[in-house]
């Protein structure tokens, strides 16, 4: 704990400010745990002190944070930073001391004394101070930001003028942020973010708070974007460059500016993510990095960023500005001898050259090549000469690729499951959904073939059940392994039961359909692997029948295609039969299977009596309409029996089904043949499939009861799980 301004706690790092890349770490539970119990108590004073004297309000306003006030370092828990007032004010020779300082001296202890003392009031457990995830809790470091006799200001032991406040629009309605930017004898300039809040009195010290949120972190210079829409956008990292760039273009009396705009990202490079840059969806985007190395390497990850809401074109211009060629000199050895080359001091004559290098910048690739070169960003792996990637293939090689077996088409589980497959599982409640996809979990993370589909090796499988615990999870993992005759829990099995798992430090309950937890998931799992979703419905916190949502599962599962990875989804049927949700769900799989309860098998009660059919194959039309019947004795024990299944109107002795016979449908009305050539195609028929050909519902009806009278269909399941097959002698 920082005491007076001479002395520091060796085991706190300090935020530079002249780092516009804020950063902070504690190398001690001892440090944090002081930093944590003054922070609660600034919050919640642990007695009442009376203000000293003649230091706090000596020099100028007591409470305007600009230039007079001795600001304290904050960091949130959630990553936010913020600057406080000192407790006891702003007078540099005064004796900086906090409420932890006071509470010491109060109850005659040491400083770790007292920390722990106040961690035992305030609930913070001493042990793990870093840990504590409460939305109040803070850091505070106090910062070498004084006001000085004269009026100016000293940062880091140089003096300081205050040069500017920069206004930034910000979308809430009660507070503004404004950037306080001081130069320093020594050439540094600071960028001191904060808010004001508008509905409060000046006076108030709380209408000023130090910092900024690190979501959703605005740009600057946002009423110039507004006004010259059609300009190009230089974008920096330096809000007072931008600043400047305006102003000097704006001083040329220009009707459209020039042609050119600029606007800053402000808070640092490594908070890419947060800024709000949807402002420049649509523009022509010119980067211009600062003499800072992160900063040059950072517009590769601004590309993507901006590629996310849709831009016109993206290029780079390295021709860094700086505040003196002092400056300059100095970055030569973090940003190389080209940057350095290129960069000027700031002028309003460099700025109108800069009008002209803006038509010169460089493409992308230009820029990537760069900063690969000067080892800015790692280089990637280059393909050899024999090994280029070709954009387009000829016929013959796909041919011969095929004939090889490149293509597998057997029904097995690798190509029905393959890499960046998607397949539904629906079905009625309780009619076995989860029991059968926990088979095929064990089956493809064991390599072990599963109802009838052949394995021949194994893969990684991550399962989110969002409705089981522990024993409940091992229980379906027991019983599937004694099914598949699986006598060691797999190693490539994960599981999530989400309840008996908490959620993860900073997250809410599961949502597979939010953007954080997919981004988890996907930190999570290998590549080349598959994820179990089980169900649908329980595993998220939205509805599932707007087309937003449908999209917003569909654009999960690509990014999960994009890593070569498989995704299984349990999810629910209407009353009708069909998937819940929307068309762009139902649209995204390539596999859609069904799975409705069938007739109980004898000896089987209490068990798995399910009737399977794969509704939809698209990597293999053929078995498309392919049914089975599945059932699994009731037990618990890994003694259980395996599952007994048996293709729908085949004999499960025989080794091949007898060929089938097309239906004769000469003369019969134009709904019936529908019903015959699709049970003929795909093995089945049902209601909804006739309806979906665009014949009247209740005509439908009709037909198939006049079929199964005629002895032309049989009418197999009932309820939702109703369809219609081709008697097995014309089949």
């Amino acid at each position: 704990m920082t005491t007076n301004s001479n002395k520091v706690n060796p085991n706190v790092s300090r935020i530079q400010t002249h780092s516009r890349d804020l950063k902070y770490t504690v190398t001690e539970n001892s440090a944090a745990l002081e930093l944590m119990a003054e922070s609660r108590a600034r919050v919640l004073p642990p007695f009442h002190a009376p203000t000293h004297k003649g230091i706090e309000g000596v020099y100028g306003s007591p409470y305007h944070p600009l230039p007079d006030t001795d600001l304290a370092f904050l960091i949130h828990n959630n990553g936010a930073v913020s600057w406080k007032r000192n407790q006891w004010g702003a007078k540099p020779e005064a004796p900086r001391k906090g409420w932890l300082d006071l509470y010491a001296e109060r109850y005659n202890l040491c400083i770790g004394e007292a920390a722990r003392d106040l961690a035992v009031r305030y609930g913070i457990n001493p042990d793990r101070p870093l840990e504590q995830n409460t939305s109040q809790s803070m850091y505070p470091i106090t910062g070498d930001i004084w006001a000085l006799p004269n009026g100016g200001s000293s940062i880091n032991g140089s003096t300081a003028k205050h040069m500017e406040t920069i206004p930034v629009p910000y979308p809430r309605q009660d507070k503004q942020y404004l950037i306080a930017v001081f130069q320093t004898d020594s050439g540094d300039v600071d960028h001191l973010p904060y808010f004001k809040a508008n509905d409060l009195d000046p006076c108030d010290p709380n209408a000023y708070s130090w910092g900024f949120f690190p979501n959703d972190i605005p740009i600057t210079e946002l009423d110039v974007l507004e006004r010259y829409r059609s300009a190009i956008v230089i974008v920096t990292d330096d809000a007072w460059l931008a600043h400047r760039i305006n102003q000097t273009l704006a001083s040329l009396n220009e009707p459209n500016h020039a042609g050119v705009v600029a606007t800053a990202f402000w808070a640092g490079a490594s908070r890419m993510k947060d800024y709000a840059l949807l402002p420049l969806r649509g523009r022509r985007i010119v980067y211009l990095p600062t003499l800072q190395r992160d900063t040059i390497a950072v517009g590769v990850e601004l590309r993507g960023r901006l590629q996310e809401i849709g831009i016109e074109d993206f290029r780079v211009l390295i021709k860094p500005f700086a505040n003196s060629g002092d400056v300059i000199e100095a970055a030569r050895t973090e940003c190389g001898a080209y940057a350095c080359e290129k960069a000027m001091t700031f002028s309003r004559r460099n700025v109108i050259c800069l009008l002209d290098d803006v038509q010169n910048a460089w493409s992308f690739s230009q820029y990537k090549k760069y900063c690969k070169d000067e080892k800015f960003i790692e280089a990637e792996m280059q393909p050899t000469e024999e090994a280029k990637p070709t954009l387009f293939i000829p016929a013959t090689s796909i041919s011969d690729a095929a004939k090889n077996g490149g293509v597998d088409v057997a029904f097995s589980i690798e190509s029905v499951f393959a890499p960046s497959n998607i397949t539904v599982v629906v079905g009625d409640s309780n009619a076995g959904k989860s029991m059968f996809t926990r088979t095929l979990a064990i089956s493809i993370s064991t390599g072990t073939s599963a109802f009838g589909m052949e394995a021949s090796r194994a893969r990684k499988v991550y399962s989110i059940n969002a409705e089981q615990d522990y024993q409940k999870s091992n229980t379906y993992t027991i019983r599937a392994m004694a099914a598949l005759g699986v006598t060691e829990i797999p190693d490539r099995f994960f599981d999530f039961p989400e309840l008996s798992m908490p959620a993860p430090e900073g997250f809410g309950p599961l949502d597979v359909l939010d953007t954080g937890w997919q981004d988890l998931i996907l930190d999570k799992m290998d590549s080349n692997s598959v994820l179990i979703i089980d169900n649908l419905l329980a595993a998220s916190q939205k509805g599932l029948s707007s087309e937003a949502v449908g999209r917003g599962l569909k654009n999960f599962a690509k990014r999960l295609q994009a890593k070569q990875n498989t995704l299984i989804v349990v999810h629910h049927t209407t009353k009708k039969g069909d998937p819940m949700g929307s068309n762009a769900f139902k649209s995204l799989a390539q596999n859609v299977i069904l799975i409705h309860e069938s007739e109980q098998r004898k000896g089987f009660e209490g068990g798995v009596n399910a009737l399977v059919t794969f509704r939809e194959f698209k990597g293999c039309p053929p078995y498309t309409g392919k049914q089975f019947h599945a059932h699994l004795e009731y037990a618990t024990e890994a003694e259980g029996t395996p599952w007994v299944f048996d293709e729908v109107g085949a004999d499960s002795s025989e080794a091949e089904s007898a060929p089938r016979t097309k239906p004769d449908v000469a003369g019969l009305h134009e709904i019936e043949q529908a019903a015959l050539l699709h049970a003929y195609e795909h093995g089945r028929v049902t209601k909804s499939d006739l309806v979906n050909q665009g014949f009247n519902e209740g005509t439908v009806k009709d037909h198939l009861a006049a079929l199964v009278k005629a002895n032309r269909l049989e009418k197999r399941g009932k309820g939702p799980g109703t369809h219609y097959v081709l008697p097995e002698a014309t089949s």
